[in-house]
């Protein structure tokens, strides 16, 4: 196991280089969401009782272009970990006994996306608007720093926290800028 990351004041100790299932560490719960190739569940560390998010991929579905998608994504969620209102990537794991799914442990974002909380409050002022667009932005301009492109950022991936808190999410189709590239 590895020494852990600094996630809301407290260490998360990653358990994926030791080499057991992600079903040894956590119990799947709710689905939350699910496409094509992956699906979103909420889901509970054995060993804490806390709750966080967890996408599965099943890589049985994926040819070979949407399978470097999968880990551009994974590239790029761990260059931004710790970044100002970006999802917090805390654990991936690539099982050795079942190489075709792949299980990312991300903070749990209980308030849903920002789409839905729209459509649920039918009032949305401009100032709430003008805080989400500076949260955002900054987001955005991190990873610009990080030489990240999110590349598409929309309602459904702007998501809230436990808090209300705004942080952007579903880094699928992010691009790391090379120096060469335009």
């Amino acid at each position: 196991m590895t020494s852990g990351t600094r996630f809301d004041h407290e260490i998360f100790e990653e358990d994926s280089p030791s080499g057991k299932p992600f079903t040894h560490f956590y119990k799947i719960g709710e689905l939350l969401g699910e496409d094509d190739y992956c699906s979103v569940h909420r889901c509970t560390r054995k060993k804490t009782n806390i709750s966080y998010d967890v996408k599965h991929v099943d890589l049985t579905t994926l040819d070979r272009s949407s399978r470097k998608t999968i880990r551009d994504e994974i590239n790029a969620l761990k260059l931004l970990r710790g970044g100002p209102h970006i999802i917090r990537l805390l654990d991936n794991f690539e099982e050795r006994n079942n190489p075709e799914h792949i299980y990312l442990v991300f903070e749990a974002m209980k308030g849903g996306n920002l789409l839905s909380r729209i459509v649920e409050k039918e009032v949305y002022t401009e100032r709430e608007a003008r805080q989400v667009c500076k949260t955002v932005f900054a987001a955005i301009d991190y990873c610009h720093r990080k030489k990240v492109a999110h590349r598409d950022i929309k309602l459904d991936n702007i998501l809230l926290d436990g808090k209300g808190q705004v942080k952007i999410g579903d880094f699928g189709v992010s691009k790391q800028v090379a120096p060469d590239t335009k």
